[in-house]
């Protein structure tokens, strides 16, 4: 995330925050103001202390800093014990799930509108960027807890200081809280890449240490051993010397933080003890400004932590923020449904789709309803790309019509089936209803049985048996079939199967080949083997760019490259 655009990513990352969380806002003041009224009884203890030292005669400058540091301490850590008590209590109570909800209400709304927003991820990435709960909770931790309140907490020690006789220090607090977030914000990310550097090196490190070990006989045998010792040497040389130099930096960067700190420091003890002594200001008074600068102190800590936190979770949440400003202001089109009965065709014109700008088809079809078409071609060739291209998952150029008419993806024309196993953790029935919720367990229970999955299904339970994370209580052919039971139970009238039967045997493919062939539905089928395509089926062939559609026994007759890859296919099955 640019650093010119965080101010505004901050305030739009909160903006979605509230949308769905309207009580936000009532919320975060309260806890401001909870934040701000006890620990802003260091002010009250500071008055209290100058109250009791003006009190005490015969008192020198040496024995107030001690006083002041030594109470300021044990006070300090009682309140900072009834603070975490009271607004952990609420933070975890109302605001942190507030988090939680924008999570799940952005997960929400990208499954709805999952065609329209055109993720172009696989499905295990975008699972990954979306479930970013503790980042969200860290965002909300962050701005209210970490950054908002501090600042806070620092004009209240800076109005102090006026009161006090100390306005100059509380003007000094300004320049020194600018330096010291400049100096962090430039040189955190430095740190953080140097530490990933040595983290890299380290990882790299102890995998030749494994494999060195594990292949040590083999150096023994060959009498080479001594290699292998230089070898691991010259790793962990590396190794050392990175750890040394982002060492180094690290401490660096801790003495360069802390100097504006340490400055700041010598001038207030040194123009603090010339007023005491001059007889401007009071050892009371005196001592309330110990209190108060090292309560400053603290919170200039805690905005640099705090500002590479929010940065962070600013990062984790970008998906979610492209979600949401693509989405919130979307409105229902009325459209109608298609479904096998008001279905006609589908037709392609010059629909074209590129790779890292090498150019895979430019294709001109038309499917009829219940049509079926199966695409062949060599890996790279753009066979899933198509189906994606369709889906609207990948950028294309050209038209796409549905019965002669722009498609409209909230229409829902395809049921798909990709190459990812696709069974969720749940019930049978549950999975099968991701294809068709209003489905009856008569409709069900036929599906399973097209695609010879019905007995399995009855031996781990029947509709209501549980399935595992993905499916792992079924193989992959049983995943496969359940897949293909759920686009045959679908009423979306266009079905894209990526490879559906490569888990299959052949004969068990070729069954299932047939039902398709039979059913009341249109149908683009890439297929891994050849040779288990019905006689009778049309073909798609893709080959460096360019197509042709025939039917299987014309292409083999009529294409010799496509008759190369048909037989060279058998060969290599029965090979």
């Amino acid at each position: 995330m640019k650093k010119e655009n965080i101010l505004l990513n901050i305030v739009d990352c909160y903006k979605a925050f509230s949308y769905f969380n309207p009580t936000l806002n009532y919320w975060i003041i309260i806890q401001t103001l909870i934040l701000i009224l006890s620990r802003s009884t260091v002010a009250l203890f500071s008055l209290a202390l100058s109250y009791f030292i003006n009190k005490v005669s015969n008192i020198t400058i040496l024995e107030t800093i001690t006083i002041s540091i030594v109470s300021f301490y044990c006070f300090n850590r009682i309140m900072e014990w009834v603070t975490s008590a009271i607004h952990g209590r609420f933070h975890t109570q109302f605001v942190l799930p507030k988090a939680l909800n924008f999570i799940d209400q952005i997960i929400y709304l990208m499954l709805r509108n999952h065609q329209l927003l055109k993720l172009e991820k696989n499905p295990v990435e975008l699972a990954s960027l979306l479930n970013k709960k503790t980042e969200a909770r860290g965002f909300l931790g962050f701005l209210f807890h970490h950054i908002s309140t501090p600042i806070l907490e620092l004009i209240v020690c800076a109005i102090l200081l006026f009161s006090i006789g100390f306005g100059w220090v509380g003007l000094l607090l300004i320049p020194v809280a600018f330096i010291y977030l400049i100096l962090s914000m430039y040189f955190m990310p430095k740190i953080k890449k140097k530490l990933m550097e040595v983290l890299d090196i380290s990882a790299r490190t102890s995998s030749v240490f494994s494999s060195s070990l594990e292949k040590s006989s083999l150096a023994s045998t060959f009498g080479t051993t001594e290699i292998l010792v230089s070898h691991l040497k010259e790793v962990t040389k590396e190794e050392s010397t990175e750890f040394k130099r982002s060492a180094l930096l690290n401490d660096f960067m801790a003495t360069l933080m802390n100097l504006p700190l340490a400055i700041f420091a010598c001038l207030f003890f040194y123009f603090g003890s010339i007023q005491v002594e001059s007889g401007i200001t009071t050892y009371g008074g005196f001592a309330a400004l110990i209190s108060i600068v090292m309560n400053s102190f603290s919170q200039f800590k805690n905005l640099t932590f705090a500002f590479d936190g929010l940065n962070s979770s600013l990062a984790s949440l970008k998906l979610h923020l492209e979600i949401f400003r693509k989405t919130k202001d979307i409105k229902e089109e009325n459209v109608e449904r298609l479904n096998n009965d008001n279905f006609d065709c589908l037709t392609l014109k010059n629909l074209s789709a590129s790779i890292s700008n090498k150019k895979l088809f430019n294709i001109n079809l038309n499917i009829e309803k219940n049509e079926k078409l199966f695409i062949v071609g060599n890996s790279g060739t753009g066979k899933t790309s198509l189906l994606r291209a369709l889906l609207g998952y990948i950028s294309y150029s050209g038209d796409i019509l549905i019965n002669n008419q722009p498609i409209k993806l909230n229409q829902f024309p395809f049921a798909w089936m990709p190459q990812e196993y696709q069974a969720i953790e749940g019930t049978i029935r549950f999975n099968l209803y991701l294809g068709n919720h209003n489905a009856t367990d008569e409709q069900m229970i036929s599906a399973l049985k097209s695609v010879n999955l019905y007995n399995k299904v009855i031996s781990i339970g029947g509709l209501d048996a549980n399935l595992t994370y993905q499916g792992n209580n079924l193989s992959g052919g049983e995943n496969q079939r359940l897949s293909l039971a759920r686009c045959l139970l679908s009423e979306n009238p266009i079905m894209l199967l990526d490879e559906p039967s490569s888990a299959l045997d052949m004969n068990l493919e070729k069954e299932i080949f047939e039902y398709l062939m039979d059913s009341k539905k249109s149908a683009f089928i890439i297929v891994h083997r050849l040779k288990a395509i019905p006689k009778k089926a049309k073909v798609l062939f893709l080959e460096d760019g360019k197509y042709e559609i025939d039917y299987l026994e014309n292409l083999i007759s009529n294409n010799p490259r496509f008759n190369k890859l048909y037989f060279s296919n058998e060969k290599s099955l029965q090979g």
